[in-house]
Formats: structure tokens, sequence, C-alpha cells
């Protein structure tokens, strides 16, 4: 008998044992669905933080004949103080947007170089989106610039660094580690290095601003120099008629031209429409033709309207490399030696 209560009481233990620690558990549960539902709340509650608002690239230039008004970058990002690298990259070919002469056999064919890509994100990507292969000339003090970079070569567009340089202008300010002329030797080559490591990929280089620096043959020559030995290729955006760059750049066996047409000189619908229809002539009458605008609204619209209107036409949008590649076998064959 005393054997059987014993047995009761310790089955009742056991058993309020097992009812405690399931209210314990239970209740533990509970409270960690309340809290987790509490954190959700206050992070839906929680105010989305804005996107960062890309700074304009530049002023809009007033009209000054052949060459834009050279303005200042808004709030150009700094560029990041890295070590030089010593390797001096793989040269313009390995980064050269291929097109076999086939395609464009008969056509007069156009190089459209954007200037100032990069820093106006939304921009970028109306250019990057485009569906015929446009060069980019990105500055190299945009931020997010590889990201920028990698998707518009995944597009099948080429790219260039638009390079600063000084200016005649003394208001106008080229941008974080320009080129100046009243640096020394080894000041022009430091900057020069510090912008040609913003990115990779590009085939070469134009001039951001540039209308003094353009004109000294002892200032060009460092940098050119620099990308004969990195076998890029030198485009003069021809900032001034006075730039001696281009022929330099040829004169030392580098891949070079110079733009043949502004397209937005002035921001005007109707004007850049016209300099489009120039730019049609220049390409009929020599068979190839380079132009430079930027990625204003103006610009990307009359850009749109010509790519339809010139769809399947006598001319034909390529990359620059394919430009200038065709004008040195011509100039080739006309000057055998």
């Amino acid at each position: 008998m005393a054997k059987r209560k014993f047995a009761l009481v310790f089955l009742r233990l056991m058993a309020g044992v097992v009812l405690v620690y399931g209210l314990a558990v239970g209740a533990g549960w509970m409270a960690g669905q309340f809290f987790a539902k509490e954190q959700q709340l206050q992070t839906a509650a929680s105010p989305i933080a804005e996107p960062m608002v890309q700074a304009e690239p530049h002023a809009e230039p007033a009209a000054t004949g052949h060459a834009p008004t050279e303005a200042p970058i808004a709030a150009p990002a700094e560029l990041e103080k890295t070590p030089l690298a010593e390797p001096l990259g793989k040269g313009w070919a390995s980064y050269a947007i291929a097109m076999p002469s086939f395609r464009y056999r008969d056509k007069s064919i156009i190089a459209l170089i954007f200037d100032d890509v990069g820093v106006q994100k939304t921009r970028t990507q109306t250019l990057i989106d485009t569906k015929v292969p446009l060069t980019l000339s990105f500055l190299p003090y945009a931020e997010q610039i590889q990201r920028q970079v990698r998707a518009a070569r995944a597009n099948g567009h080429e790219i260039l660094l638009h390079l600063p340089m000084e200016a005649i202008d003394v208001d106008a300010h080229p941008g974080p580690h320009a080129l100046m002329l009243d640096m020394s030797q080894e000041e022009i080559q430091e900057n020069l290095r510090l912008n040609l490591s913003a990115f990779d990929s590009y085939i070469g280089v134009n001039n951001h601003m540039g209308s003094k620096f353009t004109q000294n043959a002892d200032a060009m020559r460092i940098v050119l120099k620099e990308l004969k030995a990195r076998d890029l290729i030198f485009v003069d955006s021809l900032t001034t008629a006075d730039s001696i760059a281009a022929p330099m750049a040829s004169a030392m066996g580098i891949l070079s031209g110079k733009r043949d047409v502004f397209l937005d000189n002035e921001d005007d619908l109707e004007k850049i429409r016209a300099q489009f229809t120039k730019l049609e002539e220049i390409a009929r009458k020599k068979g190839t033709a380079i132009a430079i605008g930027h990625p204003r609204p103006k610009t990307l619209q009359a850009l749109q309207e010509w790519l339809i209107r010139n769809e399947n036409s006598e001319f034909m949008v390529v990359p620059l490399s394919v430009v200038l590649q065709e004008r040195r076998k011509r100039e080739d064959n006309n000057h055998p030696e």
C-alpha cells in the first residue's frame, strides 16, 4: 500500500515538472514571436535612405565657334591615391570591340564619342542601353565607375578615359588630379598614372578640357610617351584649333585621331540636329567621321532620332577603333613606302 502511494506521488511530481517545463517553453516561444513582430514593424516604419544624387557633368557651354567653352565640373569626387602600378596594361587591342570589315562594306562609318560619362548615372545608363556601338569616355573621378564601365562593355560599347587637362579659361576647373602646365614632369606623370589607374578596360584617352595643355609640345610629349608605352589610343577632342596633340601622337606612331564635329556645342535641339547633318556630310565625303557629344537630354533626344532615321542607311555607327584603323589603312594605301 505504501509503495502504491509513493508511486502515485512520484508520478504526480513528474507530471508537474513536465507541465511547468511545457508552460515555460510555450511562454518563451510566444515572447519570441511578439518581439520578432515588433522588430518587423519597426523596420517597416524606418525611413528608406534617399539615393545619392549625382552632380551634373558641367555647366552647359556657350557657343564659341569650333569648340565649346570649357566649364567647371560640379562637385567631382576625389580620386583615391593608390600606389602606381608598374605593369603597363594590355594595350588598346585587348579591349577594342571587334567588327569584321564586311559588316560595313559600302558604308560611311561614324564613331560617336560621348564625353563626361559616368557622373550623371541616369543619362549614362541611357547611353549604355543604346543598341549601336558607341564610344563612351568616362571621367576618372566618377563614382562606381568600374561597375558602369563593365555594363557598357557588356552592351558592346568601347571605352575611353576622359583625361582632365588644363584649360585656357582660368575659371575652368577640369577636376581633381588634372594635368597642369605649372607642374613638373614628375608631377604630370604622377597625376597621369593616377588617372589611368582609376578603372580598366579602356582603349585609350581623349582630353577633358585641355585647350591650354594640348598646345604645349613638351607637356604633351610626357603624356604621349606614357600612352605609347601602354599601347593606348589618343583622340584629340580639339578644344582649341591650336592643339598640336593629334599630329604629335601620329608622328610618334600612336593610333590616334581627332574629332570632326561637336554635336552639342550649343544646347539647342535644332542646332544639334544640324550638327548631325554636318556629320553625315563629312562621313559621306571622307568615308569616316568622328563626332563628340555629351549626355544631355537634348543631345540624347537628337541621337535617338538620328539612329532611327538612319537605320539601314548609307551610314553605320561603329566603334572608334574601327574608324581609326580604317583611316590608318587608307593613309598607308595612299602613301606606300
